[in-house]
């Protein structure tokens, strides 16, 4: 969306853009749900953007409607005004460990390390151990199993931002080829949990079911939203998937693509519907999002 026009015109814009983003992601739920003969019982899993799912609604067309959520204030908000029957179908589970970062104390043996001035060697063995400890990472045994999976944006939400800026005052205590060792490890234990986290979401879906998800994936400027002018213009969708998926490796959020990689080979390809459009979270801040929904090859 460009800043031009009046203030009015640009908020009027961006509700609509909003709006849009919501009736995205309806159309890939109703979608997967008229696949699945009923009763329908659902899993979300989510770290707080509850306003992109029509709670009310999906509670009514489907059986039940477990939410899991990373947090808490975002998902109790979103069911607090709920009541009558519907109310009955949904339960809400809060500070989910989703991949087993609290049980690990990932974050606070990171920053209790880094404030002793642990060296180099001893960080990177830190991270090397827990690549390997997501890279085994499985889903509980004797877990619920749900007909229709649904992922709001995680990959972007996992701890490799609080990594960062968690490593960023210890900076200088470290050279410049240190810091590029941690940094390039962070990013491998990153892709790991992102794969973790799939794990949990397919390991959660009965045979025959769905998973749908979306993620932010492009954060749009000048540059990468010309190179999303362009990719519209092409002649034909072949063409234009190319040079979409050519701009996620280019230009996309490390964690967003690798889950969508990811997800999309765990899927059937003649059974997933995959698509991109716009995500203003504010008037400065615009995303391309990516959404899919599809059936989980048989293991």
């Amino acid at each position: 969306m460009k800043n031009t026009g009046t203030h009015e015109e640009l908020q009027k814009e961006l509700q609509q853009n909003a709006e849009y983003h919501r009736l995205e992601i309806q159309r890939l739920i109703f979608s997967a749900l008229q696949q699945l003969q009923e009763p329908v019982d659902v899993a979300v899993f989510g770290t707080g953007h509850w306003t992109d799912i029509d709670l009310v609604q999906l509670a009514a067309y489907t059986n039940k409607v477990d939410y899991y959520d990373m947090g808490n204030t975002g998902s109790q908000a979103a069911v607090q005004n709920i009541t009558g029957t519907l109310a009955h179908k949904i339960s809400l589970k809060t500070n989910v460990d989703f991949i087993g970062l609290e049980r690990m104390n990932f974050m606070g043996t990171l920053m209790e390390m880094l404030e002793k001035k642990a060296d180099i060697g001893r960080l990177s063995n830190y991270l090397l151990d827990a690549y390997g400890q997501f890279e085994k990472a499985e889903p509980e045994a004797g877990k619920p199993q749900y007909d229709l999976v649904i992922s709001s944006p995680v990959y972007t939400q996992l701890f490799f931002i609080d990594a960062l800026l968690t490593l960023a005052p210890y900076l200088e205590q470290y050279d410049k080829p240190g810091m590029n060792l941690i940094s390039q490890q962070l990013s491998s234990v990153y892709a790991r949990c992102v794969q973790a986290y799939n794990r949990l979401l397919f390991g959660s879906v009965k045979p025959g079911g769905r998973v749908v998800l979306w993620t932010d994936i492009i954060k749009l400027d000048e540059q990468t939203q010309s190179v999303m002018d362009e990719m519209y213009m092409a002649r034909t969708e072949k063409d234009r998937v190319r040079s979409l998926f050519g701009a996620f490796g280019q230009y996309g959020l490390p964690g967003a693509v690798a889950g969508i990689k990811d997800a999309f080979d765990r899927l059937l390809p003649e059974k997933t519907h995959f698509n991109t459009w716009l995500w203003p979270l504010s008037q400065d801040k615009q995303y391309l999002a990516a959404g899919m929904f599809g059936e989980p090859r048989k293991l």
